[in-house]
Formats: C-alpha cells, sequence, structure tokens
C-alpha cells in the first residue's frame, strides 16, 4: 500500500512538468476567445527591470500543458454545484437546454428596432429587389429560425417576459405589404417541430441542425428550379447516422462552456448530400447572410449547386476568396457582382434582425447612379404610396384640403419621402460610424458599460444614446 501512495505522490507531481516539457495536452482545446501572452524575447534591459521575468510568468501560466483541463474542472464544478456557467452571454435553460442571450431577446421581442426603421429598410431592400429584376437577377430574403423562439419552453424563469413586438414579425408584414419575395423557414420549423423524424436544433447548439440544414438546402433547390424550365443540379440527402456524439455546429454553444463532461445525450441525425450536376445547367449567385448559411456552405450549396457561388458573410467578407487572402465586400463592386448573378439571398436568423440585412439595403443609396432622387426613384414611391390605402386616401384629403391635383400632391409627397429615407439612412451610416469608434476604444467603451449599469439599461442601449448625443452635438 506504501508504495502504491508512493507511485500516486511521484506520478502526480512529475505529470504537469512532464506535459510542461513535451507541451502535451490532456483536455481538448478550450472553445471560444482568448487573448495569451506571446512568448517574450529576451533582453538585457527587460531583465533587469524585470519586465521579463513577469512576461515570462504570464506566458507559462497561459501556455501551462493541463491548463485546459483544469479550467475545464473548475467550470464542471461551477455548473454541478451551483448552476453556473462562465461563458458570456450563454445560458443553460431548462432540460439543458443553452441558449445565447439574444436568441431569448428576439423571442420576446427586447432587440426591436421600432415599425418605422423596419418600414424604412424594407422600403430599400424593395428598391433593390426592382433594380435587380430590371437586370434578370432574382431576389429572396430567408428568415431563419432562432433557438429562443425554437424552443421557448425550456427558457430560464427569470428570462420570461410578456412578448412584444418582435422584428420577425415586422419584417414579414413589410415584405408581404411590399411584395418582397421571402421564404419563412422559421414558421416551417416550428410546423414541424413534433413531426420531425429527426429534430431540426440540438439542446446544445444555436443553430439549426446538420439534418435541419439539408432540409433546407432541398427547399431551396426546389425554389430555384421553380423559376427555369430547364434541369438543374439536383439535391439528395440520405441519413448515414444517428448518434449522440454530436457535430461541432450541433455542439457549438455546449462546447464554448467549456466542461470536462458533456451534459446532453440527445440523439441527432446526420446527413451525406449530394448533387448531381452532370449536363445541369449552374447558376449565378451571390449569398448574404450570418452564421446560418456556412452548413450549407460547407457542404457545397454554392460551389456544386450554383456556379462557385460568393458567400458574403455579413456583407463583410467574401467567401470563399477569404480563405486565401482577406477579401471585403467593401472592396468589389457590389452593384455589378450583383447584377451579373441570378440569384441573391439575403439569410438572417431572428436573432440577428436587429441589424438586417447588415448594410446590404444602402447598396443602391450609396451608389453613384442612384443617389440622386430621379424620376425613376419617385415614380417607384408614388406606386408604393398607392399601393397603401391609408396613406393614398390621406394624400387624397390633403389635395383636396389645398386645391391641387391628388397627381402634384402625389409627386410632392413622394419626393418629401424620398429626402427623408436619404437622411435617415446618412444618420443611420453616421450613428453606426461613431458607435464602433467607441467600441474600438477601449476606455471609452468600459466608461459606456459603466454608465449603462449606474442608469440600469443595458450597454447597447447606452451606446445608442451616447451616439445620439454625439451625433446631434455636430449639427
Amino acid at each position: 500500500m506504501t508504495r502504491i501512495i508512493y507511485f500516486i505522490i511521484v506520478i502526480s507531481i512529475s505529470l504537469p512538468f512532464v506535459f510542461q516539457i513535451t507541451e502535451g495536452r490532456i483536455a481538448k482545446p478550450l472553445k471560444g476567445y482568448f487573448q495569451t501572452t506571446q512568448k517574450p524575447t529576451f533582453s538585457l534591459n527587460d531583465w533587469l527591470n524585470g519586465n521579463w521575468q513577469e512576461q515570462t510568468d504570464n506566458f507559462t501560466k497561459d501556455h501551462f500543458g493541463t491548463r485546459e483541463f483544469f479550467i475545464r474542472i473548475n467550470n464542471q464544478k461551477n455548473y454541478a454545484l451551483y448552476n453556473i456557467v462562465n461563458t458570456q452571454s450563454v445560458i443553460v435553460g431548462n432540460n439543458n437546454c443553452i441558449y445565447e442571450e439574444n436568441y431569448i431577446k428576439a423571442y420576446y421581442g427586447k432587440d426591436f428596432i421600432g415599425n418605422e426603421k423596419i418600414k424604412s429598410i424594407s422600403t430599400q431592400i424593395k428598391s433593390i429587389d426592382d433594380f435587380l429584376k430590371k437586370n434578370n437577377t432574382h431576389l429572396c430574403i430567408i428568415l431563419a429560425p432562432g433557438k429562443g423562439s425554437y424552443y421557448p419552453e425550456f427558457i430560464p424563469l427569470n428570462y420570461q417576459t410578456g412578448i412584444d413586438s418582435t422584428n420577425y414579425e415586422i419584417f414579414k408584414k413589410n415584405f408581404d405589404d411590399m411584395n418582397i419575395p421571402y421564404i419563412d423557414f422559421k414558421a416551417y420549423f416550428l410546423a414541424n417541430k413534433l413531426h420531425s423524424k429527426y429534430p431540426l436544433y440540438s439542446l446544445s447548439g444555436v443553430h439549426w441542425s446538420d439534418y435541419g440544414a439539408s432540409l433546407v438546402a432541398d427547399s431551396l433547390v426546389k425554389y430555384v428550379q421553380s423559376f427555369y424550365t430547364e434541369e438543374l443540379p439536383n439535391f439528395s440527402y440520405e441519413i448515414v447516422d444517428v448518434t449522440t456524439h454530436l457535430s461541432e455546429t450541433d455542439m457549438d454553444a455546449e462546447a464554448s462552456l467549456n466542461l470536462l463532461f458533456s451534459i446532453n445525450q440527445q440523439e441527432m441525425a446526420y446527413t451525406k448530400n449530394s448533387f448531381s450536376t452532370e449536363g445541369k445547367r449552374k447558376l449565378k449567385s451571390i449569398v448574404i447572410a450570418d452564421s446560418y448559411y456556412w452548413q450549407l456552405f460547407n457542404f457545397g450549396f454554392s460551389s456544386q449547386f450554383f456556379d462557385n457561388g460568393k458567400f458574403w458573410y455579413y456583407y463583410q467578407q467574401v467567401f470563399p476568396d477569404n480563405f486565401e487572402k482577406e477579401t471585403l465586400v467593401q472592396d468589389v463592386d457590389a452593384i455589378n457582382e450583383l447584377k451579373n448573378n441570378d440569384f441573391v439571398f439575403i439569410i438572417s436568423t431572428d436573432a440577428n434582425l436587429f441589424k438586417f440585412p447588415f448594410g446590404f439595403e444602402n447598396l443602391i443609396s450609396n451608389s453613384d447612379q442612384d443617389r440622386d432622387i430621379n424620376e425613376e426613384t419617385i415614380n417607384g414611391m408614388i406606386e408604393y404610396i398607392k399601393s397603401d390605402s391609408t396613406w393614398y386616401a390621406s394624400i387624397c384629403k390633403k389635395a383636396e384640403n389645398n386645391n391641387v391635383p391628388v397627381d402634384s400632391m402625389l409627386r410632392i409627397d413622394a419626393i418629401w419621402k424620398l429626402e427623408q429615407d436619404q437622411n435617415t439612412t446618412k444618420n443611420q451610416n453616421e450613428l453606426q460610424t461613431i458607435i464602433e469608434n467607441i467600441k474600438q476604444d477601449t476606455t471609452w467603451y468600459n466608461n459606456i458599460k459603466q454608465k449603462a449599469i449606474k442608469n440600469n439599461i443595458s450597454v447597447d442601449k447606452q451606446l445608442e444614446l451616447d451616439a445620439h448625443w454625439l451625433l446631434d452635438s455636430k449639427k
């Protein structure tokens, strides 16, 4: 017995040093963003003033071989004993359902940007849709579901509130009113939640499941084919595995908790996806989307169904080009790129609709050819006003009161509305620039956080208030 105890003590003491020397790991690398120190470069001056020793100590702590293991043990202990997680904005709900906080906010409408702003953005999208149609390019909005709206029954009690107006319902209403093409996968997922053979969302992830992504791809292929008589590539999928060993996407939220053991044993289905392309026409496409498109992109929706289509991630980075060399949307001729494609999709989960469509709405208003108010944009606004019976009736009344022809009053109001939209867009762009500048200034941003706590409001709301104050003070 004494020898066994001695052996255990020796191994316990030796292991950390062995792992330190070999840079070995006894636990998976941690998930998430971490700032780790770089190995310091020795200099006599740094050694004499103690900087080198301090930097070396910090580097050793960050790169110690068993660091990940002990962090996971600590996280597991906090979760198991106190139901505490150490990942910012990640919430574990009932039935071990894991959310990011923004999905819960979206479900309850706590991120609602307002009717007027949504109507203004929708009007801009409608202008882009009309512009693209003239170039035989189809635009389609994809409303993706969200974790909060899919699993509201597992939201923790302390996060439950009354449901206010949501960005999803108001955007959808405007799309209907303005005849903007869209596919509502949020409604589809909810309608099939209880009937689907396999889960469309995992408890451990915040994106649609890999199986759900295959269903989405199948629907999109059929949607695109409906516009053409000639045959496009076929898409098919088959279930190849049903397992509790989840994919990276189905596990993304739980992985960020950096626990030692999994907290869910949910079975998920996995598919083999394939495209039949021989002798089929491939269309050109651009997809502007948040992270919900990555699964489709990775199994070849852009490269195999379409003709090496582009993925404009958050309307910022261009993929696949960005894998080889940093390629930004701002550096390409977006107008001509879009005109030269057959299809343009814009995809967003409900949790990102507060910033939808990621700057794309300013495409035409920021371009030289459409920035000025001209006869085409005026006539387009007149037709839009006529499509709104309440608005049109108020203009007829105004024309009668001012003793002017209805057509003249229509034109006056159309021009006024276009000018207001231009000013709104300009202010929104300036406001966003100020907010980004604040976030990039650590001291300034920390001050905003302190003010938010003091005023008992969210950081985003305090950011907006301070940005508005700065913008107004410049005028």
